[in-house]
């Protein structure tokens, strides 16, 4: 079982840099989880993403229900919130990566993560064996909105971070 943040969601609808290392997780068949708030942080990029043009609005609409159907679970926040406040507290982690940390904990599963201050905390805590860093996941950022195959404009890794941090 491997927990997913929204940096992960949001790569298997969008071109980000680790969007091909995200698509190999699916393509693996081990189950995927992740807290409701790493879905609900994954759908407000993908809003933000629409309003700033770099998506068209079909594609905004189209993903918001695909994505959660790529995964084989979604937790309830409301189980992991003692776990995840502490994280905040002792890490100065944002919420939704404590959720996914807490998750992880819980279910003895991997993580899997592109943003470097989680997979950094996650190696803290979990056998580094466990956290599974995309995209490098070591702080570098890339240059913003690249063009995707398709023609759609996507963004780099370091707007993609923001959006999801903002």
């Amino acid at each position: 079982m491997i927990v997913v943040d929204s940096t992960i969601i949001v790569a298997w609808g969008v071109e980000t840099p680790w969007s091909g290392e995200a698509a190999r997780l699916l393509a693996e068949g081990e189950p995927l989880i992740a807290p409701q708030a790493a879905l609900t942080r994954a759908w407000e990029a993908l809003r933000q993403l629409q309003a700033d043009g770099h998506i068209p609005r079909e594609t905004y609409q189209r993903l918001s229900m695909l994505l959660p159907a790529a995964l084989a679970g979604i937790a309830a926040d409301q189980q992991l919130l003692a776990v995840a406040a502490d994280l905040v507290a002792e890490f100065a982690l944002a919420p939704e990566p404590a959720l996914c940390l807490a998750l992880a904990q819980a279910r003895r599963a991997r993580l899997a993560t592109a943003d470097p201050v989680l997979a950094e905390k996650a190696c803290a805590l979990l056998a580094a064996d466990r956290v599974l860093r995309m995209g490098g996941s070591e702080g570098k950022t890339r240059p913003g909105p690249e063009q995707t195959d398709n023609g759609e404009t996507a963004m780099g890794r370091s707007e993609m971070q923001d959006t999801l941090e903002g």
